[in-house]
């Protein structure tokens, strides 16, 4: 039997962003691949060198961070998540995986959510 580690599934994103970590360099963004998401949570892929960010990558457990995205779509949508990094791991295109649990999404937040996870199928 095949164990279901999410509460939700995932849609794939393939988004691209940017990042930056609580506690880390103020001010310092890093770019970042959207690689899925659901009304929960989403993964990502980290590709700036997260030690600039923090002394080492165990240290992004727990933090908060805020993702800012623009879709395929272009500049007419771009928003902004935040939550909480759950995990890492290496990421497959030579960054650092992490997997984010939103927190405090607002009715708006999730309607949108909902929105893109649905228009998902047309990009």
């Amino acid at each position: 039997m095949v164990e279901m580690r999410r509460r939700l599934p995932r849609q794939d994103a393939n988004w691209q962003g940017k990042y930056t970590v609580e506690g880390g360099t103020p001010g310092v963004w890093g770019a970042c691949d959207i690689l899925d998401i659901s009304i929960l949570g989403t993964g990502l892929e980290l590709f700036e060198d997260p030690q600039r960010l923090l002394p080492t990558i165990s240290d992004l457990i727990g933090r908060p961070i805020l993702v800012e995205v623009q879709t395929p779509a272009g500049a007419s949508i771009s928003f902004q998540m935040m939550g909480e990094i759950r995990y890492t791991t290496p990421g497959n295109r030579g960054g650092v995986r992490v997997g984010l649990e939103f927190s405090q999404l607002s009715e708006t937040e999730q309607a949108i959510l909902n929105v893109l996870e649905s228009m998902q199928a047309v990009w």
